[in-house]
């Protein structure tokens, strides 16, 4: 975990639009290798709170958080296959932003 709280083998994520589907969020997961939480409510609620830190209604994301509890995880597979395709999607994309 780094000095300010955030561990970069976590992504918190709101159970909402893409992270809907199961496929998507364990290809993410194993992708980025990276535990995914999930948490009720989706972008209108990270609004609400960077509104409420900005008025002074919280300090800080922590104590905004702080009784938050996820409603579920998600571990990276490790999944080689995800791995392999991802790679040919990224020289894919650098190939094509580097004939703009």
């Amino acid at each position: 975990m780094r000095e300010n709280g955030i561990n970069p083998k976590v992504i918190k994520a709101g159970k909402s639009n893409l992270f809907l589907s199961e496929v998507f969020a364990q290809t993410f997961a194993d992708v980025n290798n990276v535990e995914v939480e999930f948490y009720e409510g989706d972008g209108s609620y990270g609004a609400a709170v960077g509104g409420g830190i900005g008025i002074g209604v919280f300090k800080n994301t922590e104590e905004a958080a702080h009784n938050r509890k996820p409603i579920r995880r998600i571990q990276p597979n490790h999944s080689t296959a995800c791995q392999r395709i991802y790679e040919e999607w990224k020289e894919a994309l650098d190939r094509i932003l580097k004939l703009e």
